[in-house]
């Protein structure tokens, strides 16, 4: 049987202060000023981060103030970022969510730049 990786989930009532770094997966309900570096991230709508993040694949359904790094990011409609995003791939913004800052998607060989803005 193949070994699953559990998420480290950060809860409403955690806020925490500094730099987290993980192999494997991070849920975050809570507030965070960190820096942060895991596989995969996903946040609640009542998620927040305040720093930046660097990780594989994000969906993001909470507030970041701070850049983004990642092979893909997706930000649901009640997404609020302040901050660029850079992604290897792909880069999934719903109706809704709310972006100040640049979106770079290197899809393909060929960077694209966006200007970020209200959807």
């Amino acid at each position: 049987m193949a070994e699953q990786t559990v998420p480290t989930i950060l809860g409403t009532g955690v806020r925490l202060v500094g730099t987290i770094e993980s192999d494997g997966p991070i849920e975050v309900h809570g507030r965070l000023e960190i820096d942060l570096r895991c596989e995969r991230l996903e946040m609640s709508a009542g998620g927040e981060i305040i720093g930046n993040v660097a990780v594989e694949h994000a969906v993001i359904h909470g507030r970041v103030t701070g850049n983004i790094k990642a092979v893909s990011v997706r930000l649901s409609e009640t997404a609020r970022i302040e901050g660029d995003i850079v992604a290897d791939d792909i880069v999934e913004i719903a109706a809704g969510a709310i972006c100040v800052g640049k979106v770079k998607s290197m899809q393909g060989s060929r960077p694209k730049a966006v200007a970020a803005q209200k959807v």
